[in-house]
């Protein structure tokens, strides 16, 4: 199991555009001669590419923390829209970048796509993401941020609120 981050997956991919932010941060990190994609009228199956000697690699983000069973179709057809949208650019290989592990019966399901999309690459996980931000840390505390900041809030109300109470009656503390 990779290392525990506290990061609230759920919180970071309430919205997909900041999750896909974050992937394509840390992307950049690794791949820096890679290009992040503007998914503004479709993307074409990728939200980053890599150049390799041989042709181009995908990265596809997706902001599913619930799990991509068969009670979750939506979730697999989109998938699949993004291989075909990706076959059609003709890369050495689509990965899928997602926040969560996969279970036996997802990865059966995954690996099954290879038989017509043979460029599928790994499902990079949870474990996997978490493991490239520790390698990170600003972007951890980029994904981190609204948890950070509504402590820092909570904290200052409650530090206000004790001083409040430390002082003289009849002083206002307003």
């Amino acid at each position: 199991m990779g290392p525990d981050l506290r990061i609230d997956w759920g919180e970071v991919c309430h919205t997909p555009e900041d999750f896909e932010k974050l992937v394509k941060l840390l992307l950049q990190r690794r791949h820096p001669d890679g290009q992040a994609i503007d998914g503004s009228g479709g993307d074409g199956g990728r939200d980053f590419q890599a150049p390799t000697d041989d042709g181009l690699m995908f990265y596809e983000a997706k902001s599913f923390t619930g799990r991509l069973t068969a009670k979750n179709p939506n979730r697999r057809s989109q998938v699949e829209r993004s291989l075909r949208s990706a076959a059609k650019n003709n890369p050495i290989a689509w990965h899928m970048v997602v926040p969560i592990d996969p279970n036996p019966s997802e990865l059966r399901w995954f690996n099954g796509l290879k038989s017509r999309f043979p460029f599928i690459g790994q499902w990079h996980g949870k474990t996997w993401l978490e493991t490239e931000l520790v390698r990170h840390p600003d972007l951890v505390r980029y994904a981190t941020q609204n948890k950070l900041l509504d402590y820092v809030r909570q904290y200052k109300t409650e530090t206000e609120a004790s001083n409040c109470q430390d002082l003289w009656i009849g002083v206002s503390c307003g």
